[in-house]
């Protein structure tokens, strides 16, 4: 396995290290998290009930992972501890793959339920309904999560229709080491046939996404001859305000889609329909353009906001 320009894991954590780093996860969430009341888990408690098992854990990839746990456990998505070598990657996020749990006549076996095209796994091959047997000539089996290093290459074993074989996957460095991913192909279209159209949109990249949203606009009208539609949302990466582009060509009249709030606006109090409107993405504008009157609107103000599609 290449590691590429991947960082290394720290070998050995003292006691102090440890501590000082479940301190400062423990602040962080307990000041930013955008809900103060922790999705009702009371996570504080949670964490703190938790602590001295976790600091008792002296192997730093052991570590982290109880870390991760605890994170998630207050139950939103995209949420999570990774150390900045990004050595433990969820495979839907590292290689663009989602695996699920399977019973076949050789016990439990991870399946690929979904591949994003244009990610690292279906570059390699990947399909669905692929099983993966191994990593690196080590077999994986559940509960043990798929996992991948960024900034690797892997050599996985998988069966497809009853015969197994090889295949290598090189999953490049993140843009950000902060959100660890691979980025697919965002938007996917095609007609099925004469009726129906396939939309697949794997992620919303870009705070404001404007090349995305316009992209899902060529498909949509790519696809304005279909009376059926299949949107195809399985294993998305999430991402920005992309999603009103696509959330506005499902809904024929100007209604409320959702809203945004931060943390201070949350605990101060607020009524949604008072908050700034979001209705329309300047995709009409080049970026620079489109960024700037965006930032002339919201910008230097509380980033809660209220979507709606307009006419």
């Amino acid at each position: 396995m290449e590691q590429g320009q991947s960082l290394q894991r720290p070998k050995v954590l003292t006691y102090k290290q440890r501590e000082s780093i479940f301190s400062k996860i423990f602040s962080l969430v307990v000041k930013h998290y955008f809900d103060p009341k922790f999705n009702g888990t009371d996570w504080p408690a949670i964490a703190q009930s938790c602590k001295s098992e976790i600091l008792a854990i002296e192997e730093p990839e052991a570590f982290e992972l109880a870390l991760h746990g605890l994170v998630r456990r207050l139950g939103t998505s995209h949420t999570g501890v990774f150390h900045q070598s990004v050595r433990r990657v969820p495979a839907r996020l590292a290689v663009g793959a989602t695996f699920s749990r399977r019973v076949d006549e050789d016990g439990s076996r991870w399946v690929a339920t979904d591949v994003h095209p244009g990610g690292p796994a279906a570059v390699a091959g990947l399909k669905t309904g692929d099983a993966l047997l191994a990593v690196e000539g080590k077999p994986l089996v559940p509960p043990e999560q798929p996992m991948f290093a960024m900034g690797a290459e892997f050599t996985l074993e998988i069966r497809r229709a009853g015969e197994s074989e090889e295949m290598k996957v090189k999953v490049p460095m993140p843009r950000h080491k902060n959100q660890p991913y691979s980025e697919p192909e965002p938007v996917v279209s095609s007609v099925l046939d004469r009726n129906t159209g396939y939309l697949k949109v794997s992620i919303l990249p870009g705070l404001l996404g404007l090349d995305v949203a316009r992209r899902i606009d060529a498909a949509v009208v790519e696809l304005s001859s279909c009376d059926r539609l299949i949107l195809d949302l399985r294993g998305h990466l999430g991402g920005g305000l992309g999603v009103l582009r696509l959330m506005s060509h499902l809904t024929p009249d100007r209604i409320p889609i959702g809203y945004t709030l931060s943390r201070k606006r949350a605990e101060s109090g607020y009524e949604k329909e008072t908050l700034p409107r979001l209705d329309r993405l300047p995709t009409h504008l080049p970026n620079p353009l489109g960024v700037a009157s965006l930032a002339l609107r919201f910008g230097g103000r509380d980033p809660s906001v209220f979507w709606c599609r307009r006419d």
